[in-house]
Parts: structure tokens; C-alpha cells; sequence
């Protein structure tokens, strides 16, 4: 608040809501058009659990019936000589701590003693809809600053691999505008 940083280029690795914010000046019909992506906050309940004390099979993830959590994943992939980890996904306030860790044990079928360790986390994702399909397209024809990069992975997906795909497009973008300087 108060400083003034001048650059040539300004690349913006952030959620679309915080990237709106800051480009407003900038990129006003961009920034316009990113405010329109919603975010989904959820909270992350981790345990680790002594395998010995887990009848369940291995898994990658848990999908509920119900609407008692979102999704669980297991680190079953990363396989540990001793010991079992879940992330469980909650919709944010919906539950106590001690309500997750209730349900965690009934869904895992353990008591309370068998959980060695736990972590919470709240997660804060972009929430693209339908109407943001063609983002990308839709920031190009909008954008007036050919120094200006979003990077993100609400543009070509949600995944970790789509962010990379992207990073990697604003990379080749970045070298074409910069390609007297460099």
C-alpha cells in the first residue's frame, strides 16, 4: 500500500479473483472478466494410520454416497512399510473438527487411539463454470497489454498438469514480446 513498482512485463500466477484485483488499472476488461470466476473453499482433514489397523483395502480415492464430505484420497500410491494416509475433503464450516474426525473413523472403521497423526488445511480453488469454457479466448480478445501474462489453472482446466500447459503458453508468449530484449 503507498509503493509504486514500474516493470515491463507483470506476470500474475494467482487465483482469478486476486488477479482481477490487481490488473483492474491494467487490464480492466480482462480483470472484468476473471471477477466473473467464482472460488470454492473447502476444508482438507489429513490422518495417518498404522496399516495394521485398517481392514480397508487399497484405494486411490473415496466417493461418498452421501453429502457427509466431499471426496477422500489415500496415499495408498506412495506406498509406506508402516503406515496409511487419507485426506478427506469437507464443505468449509459444515463441520466440527471433532465431527470430521468422528466421521473419518467410522468411514475408515478405526477408533479414535488407532489415528497417529492428523493435519487440517483449507483449500481455496478457482470454480470455472460453463459460461468460462473458452477463457483463454476469451482473455486474448480482451487483452490490451501484450506484457500482461495470466497464469493459472482455471484456464485450461483444474489440474496441476493444465497449469503447467499454461505456464508453458505464457512462456512462448513472453519470449515472442520480449524477443528485442532477451
Amino acid at each position: 500500500a503507498g509503493e509504486t513498482f514500474r516493470s515491463r512485463n507483470i506476470a500474475l500466477a494467482t487465483n482469478p479473483q486476486i488477479a482481477s484485483q490487481l490488473t483492474a488499472d491494467i487490464e480492466p476488461e480482462v480483470s472484468a472478466r476473471l471477477k466473473t470466476i467464482g472460488l470454492f473453499e473447502s476444508e482438507a482433514m489429513t490422518v495417518i494410520v498404522d496399516k495394521d489397523r485398517l481392514t480397508l483395502q487399497k484405494v486411490a480415492g473415496i466417493i461418498p454416497v452421501s453429502d457427509e464430505f466431499l471426496s477422500a484420497v489415500s496415499r495408498d500410491a506412495a506406498e509406506h512399510p508402516r503406515l496409511r494416509g487419507f485426506t478427506f475433503h469437507f464443505y468449509k464450516g459444515q463441520k466440527t473438527e471433532t465431527e470430521k474426525l468422528r466421521l473419518i473413523r467410522t468411514v475408515l472403521n478405526i477408533d479414535e487411539k488407532d489415528i497417529l497423526e492428523t493435519a487440517a488445511k483449507l483449500h481455496v480453488l478457482p470454480s470455472p463454470r460453463l459460461e468460462h469454457t473458452d477463457i483463454i479466448e476469451q482473455v486474448e480478445a480482451l487483452r490490451r497489454q501484450k506484457h500482461t501474462f495470466f497464469l493459472g489453472n482455471y484456464y485450461y482446466g483444474l489440474s496441476l498438469e493444465d497449469c503447467i500447459h499454461r505456464s508453458a503458453d505464457e512462456c512462448a508468449r513472453y519470449r515472442a514480446a520480449n524477443r528485442a530484449s532477451v
